[in-house]
């Protein structure tokens, strides 16, 4: 019984949803503001188990929700990425607003990991490869 409360806890604190969409992991943020170190830290460890999740070997992260996004969580994105690089899985990212778009731009994500305007036009790229 306290497991499955652990369990709905658990849920109930998830800051990232999870699909499977032809063939390709999905992983959209809920949180619009990405600010504090706990989010941070909360989302980082989330982020790896879904590159762990990833089953067909590509991991898409819509970051439509996102409007803020602090630089401790840029961090948490290139390990991400280098994880999946290692691990062979193929990450990309859509959904991009304009603030973060900036902030991508400013650190250079653009250049580490293949971005889409939209999830749809990521999904199809990603079946071509």
């Amino acid at each position: 019984m306290f497991a499955v409360f652990l369990h709905q806890i658990k849920g109930l604190l998830t800051m990232l949803e999870h699909s499977e969409e032809n063939g390709v992991s999905v992983v959209n943020f809920q949180h619009a503001r990405i600010l504090d170190e706990a989010t941070v830290q909360s989302l980082g460890s989330e982020l790896v188990e879904a590159g762990a999740r990833a089953k067909s070997g590509k991991l898409l992260l819509n970051f439509s929700n996102v409007l803020l996004m602090s630089s401790a969580m840029i961090g948490k994105l290139v390990v991400l990425r280098n994880r999946c690089k290692k691990n062979g899985i193929q990450l990309a990212f859509c959904g991009i607003t304009s603030n973060v778009a900036e902030v991508f731009k400013i650190m250079k994500i653009n250049e580490l990991v293949e971005i889409y305007s939209d999830q749809a036009s990521a999904l199809t790229a990603m079946q071509e490869v």
